[in-house]
């Protein structure tokens, strides 16, 4: 599902298919963007020691994209952005793929990488979506976000807690088989502190957690982009 926002200066994506940061990246461009900043998270290959195999998710879809756009939209209203993109994978996610993907693009670096940090922050907190964690012994989690106050329906069904962070489910076949579901996707990685100076791209890392690896990046173009 594809939503582009009023006068196409926000962009939310819900798609089964891997993501692409170049998509991302020809949406923010513009000539008068001197900074482009970006959060992926990923997902990784261990959580509290277990072997992660892949991430499955879950969402109510419509409030999801309803969400995400109002936070786009205080995005713009609390900082001078050009541009900002909400993709979000469904479905079956393997690791090292990107599940989700923030992007800002605006004049100055400040204001990309403070939007960037409010969305993902905001995502996690606001987004009805969950995650199931697929383990290489054919065992999985559900992985309830405690700071979304929206529940699964699935989770219910599976007498998941609440709050729930963690419920282990029987193997469904034998281990190693990939399973797809058409899914919602939630990424959890952390806030990013970007760094930069004019004319020079500025680089920030943030560490996930709950299977997935964060990283932000802000770039900058031409003068004026620090």
């Amino acid at each position: 599902v594809t939503m582009p926002g009023a006068e196409d200066s926000v962009f939310v994506k819900l798609t089964a298919a891997p993501l692409s940061l170049d998509e991302a990246t020809r949406f923010l461009e513009d000539d008068s963007v001197g900074a482009l900043s970006y959060f992926v998270g990923t997902t990784r290959d261990t959580f509290q020691g277990r072997r992660v195999l892949r991430l499955e998710y879950e969402s109510y879809e419509a409030m999801a994209q309803r969400e995400l756009l109002k936070i786009a939209q205080e995005i713009r209203a609390r900082w001078s952005v050009f541009r900002v993109a909400f993709f979000h994978r469904l479905g079956n996610v393997p690791v090292r793929e990107a599940s989700v993907i923030v992007a800002v693009s605006a004049t100055h670096r400040k204001d990309s990488l403070a939007a960037v940090e409010y969305g993902i922050d905001e995502l996690k907190a606001r987004v009805p979506i969950w995650k199931k964690e697929w383990y290489d012994d054919g065992v999985y989690s559900w992985k309830e976000n405690c700071e979304c106050g929206h529940r699964s329906a699935t989770a219910d069904s599976l007498g998941v807690g609440r709050p729930a962070h963690e419920t282990s489910g029987m193997p469904a076949g034998p281990a190693g088989h990939a399973h797809t579901h058409g899914h919602a996707e939630r990424a959890h990685g952390d806030g990013v502190e970007g760094h930069g100076v004019e004319g020079h791209a500025g680089h920030s890392h943030g560490h996930g957690v709950e299977g997935h690896a964060g990283h932000s990046h802000s770039h900058g173009h031409g003068n004026g982009a620090a």
